[in-house]
């Protein structure tokens, strides 16, 4: 079984650590990274090299729109998981066109965001989708 590395990216402490005990329950997934901001999440994502990065979009310092767009521009990078609280299609698809692979609120069931990790993990290319892990 292949192992899934995630950078979490939150800036709100207690929804990173319930997202933090979501992922360590499943066995296929280790966390190896926390940020609450969006210059910590390309620190680490250059130095941990996860292969999915779950991002918030309102977070200090960069917002996870410039995260993406920064991330976008590399020849080698993670897999892009937005988690927002924000249900507006202009804003969803201007993720995704930032580099985004995939986009769920933060109220989905916590089933379908390890769906959506296990999902982009597995995939090839940077193709973003709009279904599946939406």
């Amino acid at each position: 079984m292949k192992t899934t590395r995630v950078v979490l990216a939150e800036d709100n402490e207690a929804m990173r650590r319930g997202l933090r005990r979501l992922l360590t329950r499943a066995e296929d997934i280790v966390v190896v990274g926390e940020a609450g901001d969006g210059v910590k999440a390309l620190e680490l994502v250059d130095r941990l090299r996860p292969d999915v990065l779950l991002l918030d979009v309102e977070m200090p310092r960069l917002t996870g729109i410039e995260v993406a767009r920064r991330l976008k521009r590399r020849r080698k990078r993670p897999q892009i998981l937005v988690l927002s609280a924000y249900d507006d299609p202009e804003y969803r698809l201007e993720m995704l066109a930032s580099g985004a692979s995939g986009y769920l609120l933060k109220d989905d069931a916590p089933a379908r965001i390890v769906e959506a990790i296990r999902s982009l993990a597995g995939r090839e290319g940077d193709e973003p989708t709009s279904s599946g892990a939406q």
